[in-house]
């Protein structure tokens, strides 16, 4: 093979590699980020961005206001996240208009840091028990949905 052809199938390699690389290496797109700043805070697991996206955040289920806990919940979430920068991942799925995704405070996990707290609970049926080991005393006393529940 002469250098040429060898150049070009190295060059032929590499962009075939920079794709399967752009794919996440199992043929899924990588999902996009959004990098905005929390604009106002609806409860414990849902917030809106000032780039225009309603976020719920994956594995995690926070009580709503009208439940024990929820307006806790909705209080340390307005006070840690609101005016702040944050970065999500959107994991492609949709929950009535918003979209879920895991989201950041710098490198701290919003949904993590809400467990550890003892405001919310790992949701196993869309985190595979990602959370689980963060959940307190305080978190396990709190209602687990039935849309959580492995099936």
């Amino acid at each position: 093979m002469n250098r040429r052809a060898l150049l070009l199938l190295l060059l032929l390699l590499a962009g075939v590699a920079a794709v399967y690389q752009r794919l996440g290496g199992d043929g899924r797109e990588d999902r996009p980020e959004i990098l905005s700043e929390v604009t106002r805070v609806i409860d414990g697991d849902t917030f809106d961005l000032a780039e225009g996206s309603r976020i719920r955040l994956q594995g995690i289920s926070a009580p709503e206001r009208d439940e024990p806990g929820g307006n806790e919940a909705t209080r340390a979430m307005k006070a840690h996240i609101s005016g702040n920068l944050v970065r999500c991942e959107d994991s492609g799925e949709r929950s009535h208009g918003r979209v879920v995704a895991r989201c950041f405070l710098g490198a701290e996990d919003i949904g993590g840091w809400l467990v550890s707290k003892g405001l919310a609970r790992d949701c196993p049926r869309h985190s595979g028990g990602f959370y689980r080991a963060r959940e307190t005393a305080e978190s396990r006393t709190l209602p687990l949905p039935p849309y959580c529940e492995k099936r």
